[in-house]
């Protein structure tokens, strides 16, 4: 993989770990893809996490702000499935540290006494986004507090995460991925008689 793979080398780690399926997928919002990600399938083998992180903050070092901004930035991950990216990412970067927020009750937090701190300098980073409302929910939660998000980065970004963030704010991704959703299973370009339509839960 080179210092910085392209979309077709990134996609063939997803493919051969399983984190890229293609068939018909029945989602709880009720409307079915020909595909589905699931990273966290690609990042449990140590080296792929350990690379696709190092290539995400290759990416990050075009961001000539948040590169002035180091040591002193904080990694923060939407969710579980960004934490090892996350985690990778800091390390790289040599950056200070990570943390993540949680969703308690529909809302998302900070783990009790990891408050930020007014001025703190933040990388939004995670595994995929696919309506980017994670990522959305947790920028305004960073700047709520008085936080200053650098960047966001994620492996994968969906055509269908409509982030609504500030226009100055770099948003960076290994993959841009199109994503059309579908009314009826047989919709989609891969269903074909007899397929097994899978529901998946996120």
């Amino acid at each position: 993989m080179s210092l910085i793979p392209d979309d077709t080398q990134v996609m063939d780690v997803f493919r051969k770990t399983g984190a890229f399926r293609e068939g018909v997928f029945e989602h709880p919002a009720g409307y079915f893809t020909s595909f589905y990600f699931q990273i966290p399938l690609a990042l449990r083998y140590a080296d792929n996490a350990r690379r696709l992180g190092v290539s995400l903050s290759r990416v990050l070092r075009r961001s000539r702000e948040l590169v002035s901004a180091l040591p002193s930035v904080s990694i923060v991950a939407p969710g579980p499935g960004g934490v090892p990216v996350a985690f990778e990412v800091r390390q790289a970067l040599r950056a200070e540290q990570t943390f993540w927020s949680e969703r308690e009750g529909g809302e998302y937090r900070f783990r009790q006494y990891n408050e930020i701190k007014p001025g703190q300098k933040c990388v939004i980073v995670d595994d995929i986004a696919r309506s980017g409302d994670a990522v959305r929910k947790v920028h305004d939660l960073i700047a709520s507090a008085g936080g200053d998000v650098l960047a966001v980065a994620v492996l994968v970004r969906l055509s269908t995460a409509k982030l609504d963030l500030p226009d100055t704010l770099p948003v960076y991704s290994l993959v841009e991925f199109e994503a059309t959703k579908y009314e009826k299973p047989e919709a989609c370009p891969t269903w074909h008689e007899g397929v097994t339509v899978e529901r998946v839960r996120f």
